[in-house]
């Protein structure tokens, strides 16, 4: 499991453990028109594996019997160690059909706002709390070795509610219950809130439960954060909550999820190594390959200047950037590209300058001399060459990516819909 032993930014030092939590099998899946195969999700297990990561969310069980099945499959396999989980909303029917999946963390979720409790179960503040907690009472009586409640809509959702709801579980005294998630379900959440929200749980769980002796301390409940991208906030708000202490960190494969998608594990993982000094126990070598993979078989397509795994993220072209990586490459690169499946490539191009220029000089043409007159002439002619290049298959490419997008992430077509509709009803008939 992955640790860090680090200080956060308010210099308070500690200990502390952390679990990533891979939701692309889920959250990621939950992309419109996006979907995996049994094959391609078993693939993507193998390659989370091996980069270190502790427990994917492997989807919905009531979603589908292949859903279902495929979840089954995987929380089969015997030569992985990650933990394979699932996600069930608050019914008991369906926490019931994740304990015959065989899978070993479920995500229970559990909305919190109050629009989501009177819209979606009809009850006042106090029947839902007595809900949850019969809900999550039985899934301990199922034997499910971990509880995750991911309290949906929290970011806006009133404070004394969710911390009455929150005391409530805590109070079951479940060792089975494994921790709580502050979701930010619409992406709505700045970064201050979220660490008020992660500090103002963890004081909460870690004060005098009012329980019966011995209760408190059998049972620890951690604190995790769900965050989605809606305002391109997702990754400052996961930071944010785990500068507050939260353990549990989720995130999905290049950020794919609802919407606008959720944290991206590319940028999460450098962040926390490389500037957070924190001591995951991932293999970094793995990044590019998840990402390209994902990228592949989901059918979205990363900008060119995605951070990290983006085709330019280590590209380099402007003529002072060159001549001052040529020298020491720690100068505009942070880190090394090798170290996460990657290598740096210089382009000719407009800005390009003499470094590069003579550089490629001395590895192309070992042999030759040339005068300055001669290398200021050819870098002439690179950038001449370059600036000539028309730009008609710009605008095609954006076309046929958006009517790639239209075919691969479209779903099913309305005028489908109703022959499909038509010819159940006539089957019936």
């Amino acid at each position: 499991m992955s640790r860090a032993n680090n200080k956060n930014e308010a210099g308070r030092s500690r200990k502390q453990k952390i679990i990533l939590i891979d939701g692309t099998l889920r959250e990621g899946e939950q992309s419109a028109g996006v979907f995996f195969t049994a094959r391609e999700k078993i693939k993507l297990i193998r390659l989370m594996d091996k980069a270190g990561i502790d427990i994917a969310d492997c989807g919905m069980p009531a979603v589908s019997k292949d859903e279902f099945n495929a979840i089954k499959k995987l929380a089969a396999l015997k030569d992985v160690s990650i933990r394979i989980g699932a996600s069930v909303r608050c019914l008991p029917a369906e926490i019931e059909l994740f304990s015959r999946t065989g899978a070993n963390d479920c995500f229970i979720i559990v909305p919190v706002s109050d629009i989501h409790i009177k819209e979606k179960f009809r009850m006042t503040r106090g029947e839902y709390i007595e809900y949850v907690k019969k809900c999550v009472s039985y899934a301990d009586g199922l034997k499910i070795a971990g509880i995750h409640l991911a309290l949906e809509d929290m970011s806006r959702t009133d404070e004394d509610f969710y911390l009455k709801l929150i005391n409530a579980v805590r109070d079951l005294g479940l060792r089975s219950v494994k921790a709580v998630y502050l979701c930010d379900t619409v992406g709505v959440a700045l970064p201050e809130k979220i660490r008020c929200q992660v500090e103002t749980v963890l004081k909460e769980l870690n004060r005098g439960s009012g329980a019966a002796d011995g209760v408190r301390s059998a049972c620890h409940i951690g604190v995790g954060v769900h965050c989605h991208n809606d305002y391109g906030l997702a990754l400052a708000n996961t930071l944010s909550a785990y500068d507050a202490g939260a353990e549990y960190i989720t995130f999905t494969q290049n950020g794919i999820g609802e919407r606008a998608g959720n944290a991206k594990y590319h940028e999460l993982v450098m962040a926390l190594v490389n500037l957070k000094k924190c001591g995951l126990k991932v293999d970094n070598s793995y990044i590019s390959k998840l990402s390209k993979t994902v990228e592949e078989i989901s059918g979205i397509m990363l900008s060119a200047i995605e951070p990290v795994v983006g085709f330019n993220a280590f590209r380099h072209e402007s003529g002072i950037h060159v001549s001052g990586l040529l020298r020491d490459r720690k100068i505009y690169e942070q880190y090394r590209p090798e170290d996460i499946g990657r290598k740096n490539e210089y382009v000719l191009g407009k800005h390009t300058g003499t470094a590069l220029v003579c550089k490629l000089l001395k590895e192309l043409f070992p042999g030759d001399d040339f005068s300055r007159e001669e290398m200021l002439e050819i870098l002439k002619v690179v950038k001449a060459c370059r600036m000539s290049v028309k730009k008609n298959d710009y605008a095609a490419m954006r076309r046929s990516l958006r009517a790639f997008y239209e075919k691969a992430l479209g779903g099913v077509k309305i005028s489908e819909f109703i022959k499909i509709v038509k010819s159940v009803k006539n089957e019936r008939i």
